[in-house]
């Protein structure tokens, strides 16, 4: 213990019960001492002895320690009487480890030495309880200047003592509190540390050696603001405490917070501070969550507007974004009720007031609201109102999140308007009709979607005008294939008349050349006859060789016209594919239109195949065409033959019979030509009515096709209406010809693939157009 002395100053001390007895005790303890006093002095003297006897304990001692007498005031104080105490010692009031400690004889040793003791003294009293008095041990001298006994004057200081040592038990435990959650250092009035405790050296990761002594800039952070300081100094030099939250920095460079209170310890005679106490507490995971936390609000203040309320809707504050918002200030709306972003209509209405009672219930409310500005601006937002609860629960104010949707709102409207508009000309298009297009006013996007909506319907409807087209051009083409094969079946019948007349003719040949054998008589006139005969026979075989060329130049413009039906059927099927493209970007609304084109394409692709099919019997009619012919030519060498030997029977009739033998041979050889030729000309008839059924075939395709594409509703225009005329204008009936010169309407035949009426409509993207080959795979199509 380090207690706080009290010095008393007296030169005798007395146990008295009244004056005569303390005079008489004066006198005789003077005599002792060898002074002598006056009366006047031994009165004075009693009369103070008196006075520190009523209010002090007062005990006296031999010098080895005995107990000589002890006043009333001692007494009480330890619970002893004067017959308990008296010889007894003075260690009876002391603790045993105390008295038998080297400090207890050192104690007795310095009284006896003459040197006074004083301090506060923790006794023992009567049944063990525990005193404490304020003391002081003083030696009397006598004339020699040699101790001869001690004399103590007491206060009992129990109360105040346990007092102090509860409040100091107190500070102990605040201190091992606070050097256990808390900073704490000692500086110097310049500034040097002078002291740390353990949780410092922790926290810093210094060593305290060095710390103590130097400044406390040493675990300063660069970051903190040197006006920081300057306060601190100031307040702290002013005899003031200082707090406020700092940023340090640790040995190995790592920052850490501290919320920190400076107090000076000031001299209370000059009223400055005599050094400083620090107290700080590790702050840094709060700071980082404070620092975390104040981003985020930051980042919110830059990204939505936020307002706070009280509970009955009072306007608290507002940032930025929302007072730009609505177009206020923040004087104007601060204490105001919320009601003025509001439409009246919806403040007196009972939601309103249910809104701020599920709001002071706790309970946060999110949505799109519609709310006024200033000036009655129609403002819409995407906002939540939180309602801020305490510790307990509770509900003590709302805070608003908004974002300004207005533009969305507005985009929204105008996006809902355009849908609506598409919606009814898509729906139009579902059902076949073409000609409803967007017509409102839109921005962006939209309007993008409204002219990509009108130009897929006009590409639609020139698609359809082109296919329309086409088919027309694909019926005349029937048209004229049916008329040309009625010409080839009647120049058919014709060549079958004539190998007729020519089958008889050569019977009656037969006839003359046995009658030649029978009758030389009449050889010369037979021969003449025969001779006229083979002549005939030759012009007959001429005539069929012409004819059989002529059937095999129409059989090959019947090839080309059949390339043409399959060009068409080709274009049709490109078209029947792009109208079906177009579809599928319709979405939903094109589905009844897809199914459309696909049985487009299928007729075309039918047709295709018919046509192919026509020109491989064709190709074939051809050949055996072509065989026929290398047959009647020779039937016509023979004939030559016949008459060259029919002639020479008029001038030799000797070799009459020779001739005769060699023309029955060459009559022989010619029916098997006209055979041949006869089977020639079933199978040509054969092929011409397969042709006019695929002709009739296509016509009706053509015609079914033109009644789907007639679903549809196009806008009719002049073009439109001098395309088709061109179509029908270009596409003449055939012209019948005679067997020597046939043919079959060249105009006719090329015209539905020449015409502009049919390529010019055709679509962007189409292959047909574009110089690819045609029977590439995909390649026609990039576009789509």
């Amino acid at each position: 213990m380090d207690p706080e002395l009290t010095h008393n100053e007296h030169e005798t001390s007395v146990e008295a019960s009244d004056d005569s007895a303390m005079r008489h005790r004066i006198q005789h303890t003077n005599k002792e001492g060898g002074r002598s006093m006056d009366n006047v002095n031994v009165e004075e003297l009693v009369a103070k002895l008196k006075a520190i006897d009523q209010v002090q304990a007062i005990i006296e001692f031999n010098m080895d320690g005995t107990v000589i007498t002890a006043n009333d005031n001692f007494l009480k104080t330890l619970g002893y009487t004067l017959d308990e105490i008296k010889g007894q010692h003075h260690r009876m009031f002391c603790d045993s480890a105390w008295t038998n400690s080297p400090e207890y004889s050192a104690f007795w040793q310095k009284l006896n030495r003459g040197e006074y003791d004083a301090g506060t003294y923790q006794r023992v009293g009567k049944g063990g309880k525990d005193v404490w008095i304020q003391a002081a041990y003083y030696p009397l001298m006598d004339a020699k200047g040699k101790p001869y006994k001690v004399v103590k004057f007491a206060s009992d200081v129990t109360a105040k003592q346990t007092e102090i040592m509860h409040m100091r038990d107190e500070l102990e435990v605040r201190e091992s509190i606070m050097n256990t959650t808390s900073i704490v250092s000692e500086a110097n009035l310049k500034g040097d540390i002078m002291s740390v405790n353990e949780k410092f050296l922790q926290v810093s990761k210094y060593p305290k050696n060095e710390l103590v002594g130097f400044g406390h800039n040493t675990t300063r952070h660069p970051d903190m603001p040197k006006e920081v300081f300057k306060q601190m100094w100031a307040t702290i030099g002013r005899g003031q405490i200082f707090r406020g939250v700092v940023k340090n920095r640790a040995k190995d460079g790592n920052p850490y917070y501290v919320d920190a209170v400076i107090a000076p310890f000031v001299d209370k005679k000059t009223g400055k501070p005599r050094k400083y106490l620090g107290v700080r507490y590790d702050i840094t995971e709060q700071e980082l969550q404070r620092q975390n936390a104040q981003g985020i609000m930051d980042a919110i203040n830059k990204s939505y507007a936020t307002i706070e309320f009280k509970l009955d809707g009072t306007i608290v504050t507002a940032n930025e974004n929302f007072l730009k918002t609505v177009g206020y200030s923040l004087d104007e709306v601060k204490g105001q009720h919320h009601r003025m972003f509001c439409d009246g209509a919806y403040t007196s209405s009972p939601e309103y007031s249910a809104f701020w009672q599920k709001l002071n219930r706790g309970e946060f409310d999110a949505g799109v609201y519609r709310r006024i500005g200033k000036g009655g601006k129609e403002v819409w937002i995407q906002a939540s109102y939180n309602p801020i609860k305490d510790e307990m629960g509770r509900a003590f104010k709302v805070v608003k999140f908004a974002i300004d949707i207005t533009a969305q709102k507005h985009a929204q409207t105008q996006l809902e308007a355009c849908m609506v508009e598409a919606q009814q000309s898509l729906g139009a298009l579902a059902q076949g009709d073409l000609t409803l297009s967007m017509s409102g006013a839109y921005e962006g996007e939209l309007e993008k979607i409204k002219a990509s909506v009108n130009a897929a319907l006009t590409n639609l409807t020139n698609t359809m005008s082109t296919v329309r087209d086409a088919v027309e051009s694909v019926t005349a083409g029937a048209e004229q294939i049916t008329k040309g094969n009625e010409d080839l079946s009647q120049r058919t019948s014709e060549q079958a008349s004539a190998l007729e007349e020519t089958s008889a003719s050569m019977e009656e040949m037969t006839s003359t050349v046995k009658q030649n054998a029978d009758n030389a008589k009449q050889a010369n006139q037979l021969a003449i006859a025969a001779r006229d005969t083979a002549d005939k026979g030759g012009a007959v075989t001429k005539k069929a060789v012409d004819a059989m060329g002529e059937i095999n130049k129409s059989s090959k413009k019947i090839a080309d016209i059949i390339t043409v039906i399959d060009e068409i059927a080709f274009q049709t099927n490109l078209l029947a594919l792009n109208a079906a493209v177009e579809a599928a970007r319709a979405g939903e609304h094109g589905r009844g239109f897809a199914v459309v084109a696909a049985e487009v394409r299928n007729l075309a692709q039918r047709s295709a195949t018919a046509a192919k099919e026509i020109k491989g019997l064709i190709n074939e009619s051809i050949q055996r065409v072509t065989d026929g012919s290398e047959l009647v030519n020779q039937s016509g060498k023979t004939l030559e033959e016949i008459v060259s030997s029919v002639k020479r029977v008029t001038d030799i009739i000797a070799e009459i019979t020779a001739a005769s033998q060699e023309q029955a041979s060459g009559i022989d050889q010619v029916n098997k030509a006209i055979m041949s030729m006869d089977e020639t000309t079933q199978q040509n008839a054969a092929l011409v009515e397969e042709t006019t059924s695929a002709a009739q075939s296509m016509k009706d395709q053509a015609q079914e096709l033109m009644r789907q594409v007639e679903v549809f509703k196009i806008a009719q225009s002049e073009g439109h209406h001098a395309a088709r005329a061109s179509v029908s204008q270009t596409s003449p009936r055939p012209v019948v010809k005679p067997v020597p010169k046939p043919a079959v309407g060249k105009v006719a035949v090329k015209k539905p693939v020449a015409g502009k009426s049919v390529e010019h409509k055709q679509p962007a993207g189409v292959a047909a157009g574009n110089g690819k080959d045609r029977h590439s795979s995909g390649d026609d199509f990039e576009e789509f």
